[in-house]
């Protein structure tokens, strides 16, 4: 756990990468699992690849607005479970490349965060999810 947050652990199952396929014509595909013993409850929140071709930092802290910055993917979830297979799509939407599919071929270090949301049903009757501050600095 790092930072001492209670974090959702995930399993990472890199299925196929452009950067260790010979045919340029093969498209990036990644799946995440949340690893099974997480609770029973379904979960909500965001989902973030991190891909980094430098090895000093993990590739979330070197994600920023300057010509080195690294990548990012992400995607809602709603309601998945442990064991469930979460896959990003070549039109998942990134930063600072528009999609999964135009990241080019290349060795990379892999990092999947979840930020995890939490329900409230206003008394307006509307139904939100929103992150929590988890100690981080999020407000």
């Amino acid at each position: 756990m790092m930072g001492g947050r209670r974090q959702i652990v995930l399993a990472l199952s890199v299925l196929a990468m452009a950067a260790a396929s010979a045919r340029a014509a093969e498209a990036p595909r990644v799946s995440v699992v949340v690893a099974p013993g997480h609770g029973d409850q379904p979960i909500d929140g965001r989902l973030l690849l991190l891909l980094s071709t430098d090895p000093s930092a993990e590739p979330r802290m070197q994600v920023g607005e300057s010509v080195t910055t690294q990548l990012v993917f992400g995607m809602d979830v709603d309601g998945v479970r442990a064991g469930q297979p979460i896959a990003f799509d070549t039109a998942s939407p990134g930063y600072p490349i528009w999609k999964l599919s135009d990241v080019p071929s290349g060795d990379y270090y892999v990092q999947v965060v979840l930020h995890r949301y939490e329900t409230f049903h206003r008394a307006d009757g509307h139904t939100v999810k929103l992150p929590m501050d988890r100690g981080e600095g999020a407000s």
